[in-house]
């Protein structure tokens, strides 16, 4: 859009768009994490510390 010299305004509305876009996937991706991976080490009791640990450092970058 820039290469074509589109609106300015359009082009941060498709870039909102996006960012919305990967915020959902983030979503998923961390709901599945917490069902799976997260759930797994609280049941057997490993890697507990280290999985919340995980989560809390992602939270961080953000």
């Amino acid at each position: 859009m820039v290469e074509y010299d589109e609106y300015c305004l359009d082009i941060t509305q498709q870039t909102y768009a996006i960012q919305n876009a990967i915020k959902k996937i983030d979503e998923v991706i961390l709901e599945h994490h917490l069902k799976t991976c997260v759930k797994e080490a609280i049941v057997s009791d490993k890697n507990v510390e280290e999985k919340v640990q995980e989560i809390i450092e992602v939270f961080k970058r953000k």
